[in-house]
């Protein structure tokens, strides 16, 4: 299953907020990606040592689109907690002019991250 990390998005993705994402990926990256698909979301990176979070499903094919033409309300369904305009969120990707893949998605699933065991020591007194 592919994945996608929401890093410091974690907490609106899981209130049911976040519902697309933005990426600047190659085309054959975003190519595996189809509309209704499963998807795993994580909170950052596996390789990062992140863990999976939950999983989204695809409402729509990736598509390309120039933030200077993203809707007014995919600013509050981006979920980033710095930016709460247009401008804001256009500055942060890097301009109008930048074209990333927009995500469309609907969380399906919540996963509870596991929790570090706790390993249990028994001790004995000898007789």
């Amino acid at each position: 299953m592919l994945i996608i990390s929401f890093a410091n998005t974690t907490p609106a993705l899981l209130a049911g907020i976040k519902t697309v994402t933005r990426r600047f990926w190659t085309a054959g990256h975003a190519a595996k990606f189809r509309k209704g698909m499963k998807v795993q979301a994580w909170d950052k990176s596996p390789r990062y040592k992140g863990r999976q979070v939950g999983v989204i499903r695809l409402t729509q094919d990736p598509y390309r689109e120039p933030l200077g033409k993203m809707p007014e309300e995919d600013v509050r369904l981006e979920g980033v907690p710095s930016c709460t305009t247009k401008e804001a969120f256009v500055a942060m990707m890097g301009g109008p002019h930048e074209t990333p893949y927009v995500i469309r998605f609907k969380l399906v699933k919540k996963i509870k991250p596991n929790k570090p065991q706790q390993v249990k020591m028994k001790f004995w007194e000898d007789d």
